[in-house]
């Protein structure tokens, strides 16, 4: 930032993983493991600042997922795989942030996106997709005399090489009625298209139990959205928010739960002809005492898959979170981090049940989908811990952890790590 209207930001990400296990399979034959990761990412972001609030801006990144996966039978070459996975993407934008007028704040921008996928699992081996898209934005201060009220119009159009193109427009408005009282509404259309994950690798994760397969016969993600939310701030350590929220989407992209796998509960994305999300959420956050800091949220979620005429699989109706901050003198830093999850109906079939899943399921009798059977998961509380010292004015500190302290996981529809504990240190140099 050499003169205070042209700033420059950079920053690269790099991680190496190795993980390798034995897997014992009912025919009695015994494989070695081995799975290579290698991520990469590298970003940056030129601004130039004009007049007031005029800005010009360019937001580019270029990330590499490299994976090679080893399965390696003991005795025996039959079963032998050996698969390589590159994922290269690319992502440019262009924006223009300018004040038309003093009601009128216009963006502009372009945005392009370059998609690059070599694997052993796919059956031309290479492929590649590219999504180029356009968008216009109004912030117009419609009101401003005590009471400050804002709409805001926009429109984007994609275009994915891969799904065509699509128009999704919005409308959204903010009234301040005070500096105590917020109200937002918006209304507006979205697009997805799967990407190259969901719709051809193989992810899994030994750590959890759990293995998802790509599906390349997805179709791209639509819907229309409404939200309205109302903000309250009666005091300054303390604020509370409410709103509601309905969604209806064609062609949701929804995993498929409890396939059979020899070692990992399996999980498949599909797609929902049509379907809606609609509830409400509640927030509460504040500033207890000088070092402490509490929030509460509560969502209601009522989902429907409107072609069986049922609940959304695998989709809580109630979920509530609490988290509790301690910032003490010295350095020391505590959270105490829980979410409650409701049960959540499951409708595939599986025999894969084994050891403590079990204890996290009851079946009942579904009269939305006679005749058949509807599996619950229970509902139960996540727990994380994490106690955290810092030195040095706070340019390095000590860490350890526990997440799930209750031990609650389900291994067959909704596989969550176990009790797990870490620790580790950082430093700022």
């Amino acid at each position: 930032n050499p003169d205070g209207q042209f700033r420059v930001k950079t920053g690269v990400f790099y991680l190496s993983r190795f993980q390798q296990g034995v897997i014992s399979q009912a025919s009695g034959g015994l494989f070695d493991r081995s799975n290579a990761t290698n991520d990469f990412l590298g970003l940056g972001a030129m601004e130039y600042s004009y007049g007031k609030r005029n800005m010009v801006s360019f937001r580019g990144n270029y990330a590499r997922w490299e994976n090679k996966y080893t399965l390696n039978q003991r005795g025996s070459d039959e079963l032998d795989t050996k698969e390589l996975t590159n994922d290269q993407s690319s992502q440019g934008t262009l924006q223009l942030d300018h004040e038309l007028t003093d009601k009128h704040m216009m963006t502009l921008g372009v945005e392009s996106y370059a998609n690059e996928l070599e694997s052993d699992r796919l059956t031309q081996r290479f492929a590649y997709r590219t999504r180029r898209a356009v968008f216009l934005q109004d912030e117009w201060m419609a009101y401003k005399n005590g009471i400050v009220w804002r709409i805001i119009p926009g429109i984007r159009h994609d275009v994915d090489s891969q799904f065509g193109g699509q128009t999704t427009p919005k409308i959204a408005t903010r009234i301040d009625l005070s500096s105590q009282v917020i109200l937002r509404a918006s209304y507006g259309f979205g697009f997805r298209p799967p990407s190259f994950q969901e719709l051809y690798l193989r992810f899994e994760n030994p750590g959890v139990g759990y293995v998802v397969d790509g599906n390349p016969r997805l179709r791209p993600e639509k819907s229309r959205t409404m939200n309205t939310d109302i903000e309250y701030n009666p005091y300054k350590n303390l604020s509370f928010s409410f709103s509601l929220f309905r969604n209806v989407i064609s062609d949701l992209i929804q995993y498929n739960y409890g396939t059979s796998s020899s070692e990992y509960a399996s999980f498949q994305l599909t797609n929902i002809k049509e379907a809606y999300t609609r509830g409400g959420e509640l927030g509460m956050r504040t500033k207890l005492f000088t070092y402490t800091a509490f929030e509460l949220g509560y969502n209601y979620t009522e989902t429907r898959d409107l072609t069986s005429d049922r609940p959304l699989e695998g989709r809580p109706m109630h979920q509530a979170t609490t988290n509790l901050y301690l910032n003490a003198p010295y350095g020391w830093e505590f959270a105490i981090r829980t979410k409650w999850i409701g049960k959540r109906p499951f409708y595939s079939s599986t025999n894969a049940f084994a050891g403590a899943s079990t204890t996290l399921l009851e079946n009942q009798e579904d009269p939305y989908s006679n005749p058949n059977r509807v599996i619950y998961g229970k509902e139960f509380a996540l727990i994380n811990l994490r106690l955290e010292k810092k030195f040095f004015e706070g340019r390095m500190s000590l860490f350890i952890g526990i997440d799930n302290l209750l031990d609650k996981y389900e291994l067959t529809y909704n596989p969550i790590r176990p009790r797990f504990y870490y620790g580790g240190i950082q430093a700022q140099f």
